[in-house]
Parts: structure tokens; C-alpha cells; sequence
């Protein structure tokens, strides 16, 4: 009799490999009740459709100006007046952001000025 741990891994290995040879019976009423299940959730799906399909007007009112995305500390983020992407930094109760709102609106001002003239 052996003791310690190479026995315990070359049985492993010898079982699993024995496992792997024999033949996995399949069952094939749960395959017919899969396909039947698809298909229900399937036609649930384009039944929606109809529901969503319609479109209604939304109104022209902006509601915001940026897009952000959270990233652990820091949220990332993209103007859409100034063109410019930004860094929110949050750390503890302190939080900075680069470029700072103000000059991006100065820039945002500048760039309407830029395409008045």
C-alpha cells in the first residue's frame, strides 16, 4: 500500500482517462424538450417585436452633454459640445477631473464663436 500524494494523482489520472474512453449515453427526450423550449421562447421574441416596433417622437430637448463610463475610481468620459474626452478621478471625498468643466465649456464656447464667423 502506498501512501502520499503521487499515488492519489497517477489514480486520478488512471480514472479519468478510463472515464474518457467509455461511451456517454445521451438522453433524447431532453434534447426534443430543448428544441421545444427554443422555439417557444423564440416566437415570444417576435411577438415582442411587434410591441416594440413602434416609434414614437421624442422631443428635441438635449439632455446631456457627455457620456460617462465607471471604471473602478475613475469614470472616462466624452463631451459632446467640446469634443474632448475627459477623466473623472475619485478618491476618498476628493474628486478631479481633467479637463476641468469650465474649460471645457470655455472650449465648448469657443468652438460656437469659431463657426458663427
Amino acid at each position: 500500500m502506498e501512501f502520499g500524494l503521487i499515488p492519489k494523482i497517477m489514480q486520478y489520472e488512471d480514472n479519468k482517462s478510463l472515464e474518457i474512453e467509455k461511451v456517454q449515453v445521451s438522453n433524447q427526450t431532453s434534447k426534443l424538450n430543448e428544441q421545444n423550449k427554443l422555439a417557444q421562447v423564440e416566437k415570444e421574441d417576435f411577438l415582442k417585436a411587434e410591441k416594440t416596433s413602434s416609434v414614437e417622437k421624442t422631443t428635441s430637448e438635449r439632455t446631456k452633454d457627455y457620456h460617462e463610463v465607471v471604471l473602478t475610481n475613475m469614470n472616462f468620459g466624452f463631451n459632446d459640445s467640446s469634443k474632448d474626452f475627459f477623466v473623472r478621478a475619485v478618491r476618498g471625498n476628493m474628486e478631479n477631473q481633467y479637463p476641468t468643466e469650465h474649460m471645457m465649456r470655455l472650449k465648448s464656447y469657443l468652438m460656437n464663436l469659431d463657426t458663427a464667423s
